[in-house]
């Protein structure tokens, strides 16, 4: 897993790294970043811990699993060695509110496709939430009506 002190999004904003939790931490919102294109490709969330996380990762690469980060490391000159994993925030409160959080980081560090290699599921989450990123780190959400302000952070990254 990857430990930095801080990380940049594709535009270049610089994001601190808080190291205060572990990889035994559940209820996550984490990144995928590949060695080889030297960008973040995916981010995910779990309800499990990211250790667990990383785990299935790198046993669906191993197998050659037919799922998006597999698929990724496993073709085009790329290897297990290329996977690096990184917690991107440690959320309190329901199943909904962390994928909320998801797409968030997936806006903010452009990993849908073509840039990454996350798939958009429109009907999935935003029939129940409209997403608003503006200005530098904070976000509005809207939750039936009812505004939620939340601020995107780094909570904790590790390295292998």
């Amino acid at each position: 897993m990857m430990k930095a002190h801080y990380f940049t999004d594709p535009s270049d904003r610089k994001y601190s790294v808080r190291n205060n939790d572990d990889c035994k931490s559940s209820n996550v919102v984490y990144a995928v970043n590949c060695r080889r294109c030297r960008k973040f490709v995916y981010v995910g969330e779990t309800g499990g811990t990211l250790y667990q996380r990383h785990l299935l990762n790198l046993s669906r690469i191993r197998t050659q699993h037919s799922d998006p980060i597999a698929e990724h490391f496993y073709t085009d000159g790329h290897s297990m060695d290329d996977f690096q994993i990184m917690g991107l925030e440690k959320l309190s409160g329901s199943d909904e509110y962390r994928k909320t959080m998801e797409q968030l980081w997936k806006a903010k560090l452009r990993t849908y496709r073509p840039y990454g290699i996350n798939v958009q599921d429109l009907h999935r989450y935003f029939q129940k939430f409209y997403i608003f990123v503006h200005g530098e780190t904070t976000s509005m959400l809207a939750f039936k009506q009812r505004p939620i302000k939340a601020t995107l952070r780094i909570n904790y990254a590790y390295d292998a």
